[in-house]
C-alpha cells in the first residue's frame, strides 16, 4: 500500500468523524468497526474508509466520482484533496444527511440521490471509488476515466475479499493491482449474481 499521504492525513485529523456517524454511535466513531447508519447500510471501519481514498492517489486538480456517499465522511477526505467531488447514495435519507454533514462541515460537494446503476453520470473523471463491495471488478466504468485514471473498489465475496486498484493508461490498456485484503457489504446493484442448483 502507498504510504498516507501528508494531505490525507491533515485530512483525516481536520475531519472529526463522529460529525459523520448517528447520533447514538459517536463514542463508536474512531473504532476499527462498521457501523450501521440505516436503510440497512454501513459505515466502514475507519481504516478501510481511509485506505480505500488513499489509493486513489488524488491531487488538487483531480475530478472524482463516489459510488456510495453513505453520511459524507469519505466525500469530506476527498473533497479535502480534490477539486471536485461527485457522490451518489442510492438511499435518500442517507443523501440528505450526507447533504446536511458535508454543509456544516463547511465542505463543498455534489450528492446525487440516486442509485448510480439507473443513473447517467456525465463527463469523465480522474478517480472513481466504489465505497462497498462489488462482487466483480465493474470494468466497464475504465471508460469514465481520464487516461491515468483510478478506480477503486473492494472486490470478491466473503471470506475473500480484495481492494482492487484499476488505473487506465490508454483507451485499449488498463492495469490492475491488489495491495490489500479486506471485506465489505455489497453497494446496492453490485451483489453477487444468484445462481441456480438442481
Amino acid at each position: 500500500m502507498p504510504a498516507i499521504s501528508d494531505a490525507l492525513a491533515q485530512a483525516f485529523l481536520q475531519t472529526p468523524r463522529e460529525t459523520f456517524v448517528p447520533e447514538g454511535l459517536r463514542g463508536a466513531a474512531l473504532t476499527d468497526t462498521e457501523l450501521p447508519t440505516g436503510g440497512g447500510q454501513i459505515m466502514l471501519c475507519p481504516k478501510v474508509q481511509v485506505r480505500l481514498v488513499n489509493e486513489l492517489q488524488l491531487k488538487p486538480t483531480d475530478r472524482v466520482l463516489q459510488i456510495g456517499a453513505g453520511t459524507g465522511y469519505m466525500t469530506a477526505l476527498i473533497a479535502k484533496l480534490a477539486a471536485q467531488v461527485v457522490a451518489y447514495e442510492c438511499d435518500r435519507e442517507l443523501a440528505n444527511a450526507a447533504r446536511l454533514n458535508l454543509l456544516q462541515a463547511g465542505i463543498n460537494a455534489q450528492i446525487v440521490a440516486a442509485d448510480i446503476t439507473e443513473s447517467q453520470t456525465t463527463g469523465v473523471f480522474d478517480a472513481i471509488v466504489f465505497c462497498g463491495g462489488v462482487a466483480q471488478l465493474p470494468i466497464a466504468w475504465a471508460q469514465r476515466l481520464n487516461d491515468g485514471g483510478r478506480l477503486v473498489a473492494i472486490v470478491g465475496r466473503d471470506p475473500m475479499m480484495r481492494a482492487t486498484v484499476l488505473t487506465r493508461h490508454s483507451e485499449t490498456h488498463n492495469s490492475q493491482t491488489q495491495p490489500w485484503d479486506t471485506l465489505a457489504p455489497y453497494l446496492r446493484g453490485f451483489e453477487l449474481a444468484p445462481s441456480f442448483a438442481l
